[in-house]
């Protein structure tokens, strides 16, 4: 078997996440402190095409859903760069070469995402809106690489946390079918038990302000789109659409998995419980009653400390969506 590297090889602590490993490492964010070179660019990139020309240079448009459409993709970083460009290069390349100069109306190229671009007519020239497309294909394609690195992390570090649970629960269900339990054996399990429940809490600690912001940001654009849907229906809903998939397919991960976790955790301690404690030696009850301390406190992800990151919530934030959307279209209307 062909064996890389030692350059290319991972401690073995490390291999459990392998993949988001190498990809954090071709990005610049993990590895040797040089290669950030390589974020800086591309993050540079992006702000460049996408976020400068729209925040300083503005949206071009004082149709609310363009306006609606151009910040909901800033907030998301720009997904989908095939399915936000070939759509929208293949409508305007129709439009153009069907239509006829004596035409009183102008020809208007589609967007990827409306915005003014650098002074150059990018709705009206031809060779200007294939500069255009052709610079933010590649800026897509940056922010959509983050994105895959950002969520993969997060759901993969949640994943994890859960499995090592997992572990803890099915070391405990074997030692209750052995007839003896030994105390190294014991030993082994309570410092697998830390190892878990530290390996969440660090866990809280990384993800708890990304997912809040990742909540904040499904249920504004869930309000957003819900009002786009009742005052337009053309051909910018395929990008509207493809953003709102990814932003409820984007939380809904997250609540399950955070949910999974709970309910892990849980099972420690149901194992625990089942355990014949009662019938052992003073010695190994004190272990015991290490792992039954740490289960009596909740393990669980939260958003920003504010709430728990769980199905149950991901209902709620839906609701919630909602309830803003009929306030948002009545405060509309009055106006």
């Amino acid at each position: 078997m062909f064996t890389p590297p030692n350059r290319h090889r991972l401690p073995s602590e490390l291999e459990v996440m392998p993949f988001i490993l190498r990809a954090m490492e071709f990005t610049g964010l993990w590895g040797s402190p040089v290669q950030i070179f390589r974020f800086l660019a591309a993050f540079g990139w992006g702000t460049m095409i996408i976020l400068f020309p729209k925040a300083v240079l503005g949206i071009g448009s004082n149709r609310f859903d363009e306006i609606a459409k151009g910040i909901g993709f800033v907030i998301y970083c720009c997904f989908g760069p095939s399915i936000f460009c070939v759509p929208s290069l293949a409508a305007s390349h129709f439009r153009y070469w069907t239509h006829s100069g004596n035409q009183s109306e102008p020809l208007i190229f589609e967007l990827p995402m409306e915005q003014e671009f650098y002074g150059l007519l990018v709705r009206t020239n031809f060779l200007h809106y294939h500069i255009f497309v052709l610079c933010s294909l590649f800026a897509y394609s940056v922010c959509g690489y983050f994105l895959l690195v950002k969520v993969s992390a997060l759901l993969l570090m949640i994943q994890y946390s859960s499995s090592t649970y997992r572990l803890v629960e099915l070391r405990i269900r074997k030692m209750a079918e052995s007839k003896e339990v030994t105390q190294s054996e014991l030993v082994d399990i309570v410092e697998l038990h830390r190892l878990a429940y530290r390996c969440s809490t660090l866990v809280e600690q990384i993800c708890h302000l990304p997912l809040a912001l990742a909540f904040l940001t499904c249920i504004l654009y869930f309000c957003l789109t819900l009002f786009y849907l009742s005052h337009n229906i053309g051909f910018n809903l395929v990008n509207v659409m493809v953003l709102f998939g990814l932003t409820v397919l984007e939380t809904f991960g997250y609540s399950y998995l955070g949910s999974k976790l709970t309910e892990q955790a849980d099972e420690v301690g149901a194992a625990i419980y089942d355990l014949p404690w009662f019938e052992h030696s003073v010695e190994l009850q004190r272990y015991y009653r290490l792992m039954l301390q740490r289960v009596q406190r909740p393990t669980e992800i939260t958003g920003a400390k504010f709430f728990v990151v769980q199905l149950a919530t991901f209902g709620s934030a839906v609701q919630m969506s909602y309830s803003y959307y009929l306030v948002l279209k009545d405060l509309f209307t009055m106006i």
